[in-house]
């Protein structure tokens, strides 16, 4: 583990969770905070970092808190919280509501997933903070507090994403990560100490981390059903 110091950065709107390529760089931003929530996508320009293209999403899923790229989509997080607003004095959309979506390159939705209760309760009653994908094709997910990362894979069948593992991060508390998928021999995984300003790599143990046997699905027929 590496760790490099950041100094504070306070915008008038929350930016996270970059995603890069040579030219572009695409950020999520959101009203944090505010009700109703919020969200969109801003591009900039990585050499210049001049702002060049924005995609609203207005009043959607939630609050848009990460952005990433796999497999010919691009997929993000839509945050809810049960963390009360001062304005209206209910929940900022529910934890349980938070989801993952996938979309095409106009950003459409394709499809989207939920996040295991188990790993939502230890989110509570903050959200879903960060998410990347990793170089063994599985999805890494962070909540805003605890130091671990959440390993993930789409289900065969169902809405419901599945939970392959939980890798502790030390000296980390949630929030934004990223994995860092330039030199597939070396990849490096990324994430931040937010009260310290540290930014800190892990390598991580991705070859030992094994998919847990599923059950199959099956067909019962008369007699074969259970009260």
């Amino acid at each position: 583990m590496t760790m490099l110091r950041i100094d504070p950065f306070a915008p008038a709107r929350r930016c996270t969770a970059p995603s890069t390529s040579s030219l572009r760089r695409w950020i999520t931003s959101r009203n944090l905070s505010d009700w109703p929530m919020e969200s969109s996508i801003e591009v900039f320009d990585t050499k210049t970092m001049r702002h060049i293209d924005s995609y609203s999403f207005g009043i959607y899923r939630g609050s848009l808190t990460w952005l990433d790229r796999h497999d010919g989509a691009w997929w993000a997080g839509f945050a809810n919280y049960d963390d009360v607003s001062d304005e209206t004095g209910e929940p900022y959309g529910q934890t349980y509501n938070t989801q993952i979506v996938k979309l095409n390159d106009k950003f459409e939705p394709l499809a989207s997933y939920t996040i295991p209760k188990q790993i939502l309760d230890r989110f509570k009653p903050m959200s879903n903070s960060g998410g990347s994908w990793g170089p063994d094709g599985r999805l890494w997910l962070t909540g805003h507090d605890l130091g671990e990362a959440y390993v993930m894979e789409l289900p065969t069948a169902g809405s419901e994403l599945r939970w392959i593992a939980t890798v502790n991060l030390p000296n980390v508390q949630g929030q934004g990560i990223a994995w860092d998928r330039s030199d597939p021999r070396h990849p490096t995984f990324w994430a931040i100490s937010r009260p310290n300003r540290l930014v800190h790599t892990f390598s991580m143990p991705v070859s030992s981390i094994k998919t847990p046997t599923a059950k199959g699905w099956s067909v019962l027929g008369p007699g074969q059903f259970r009260k």
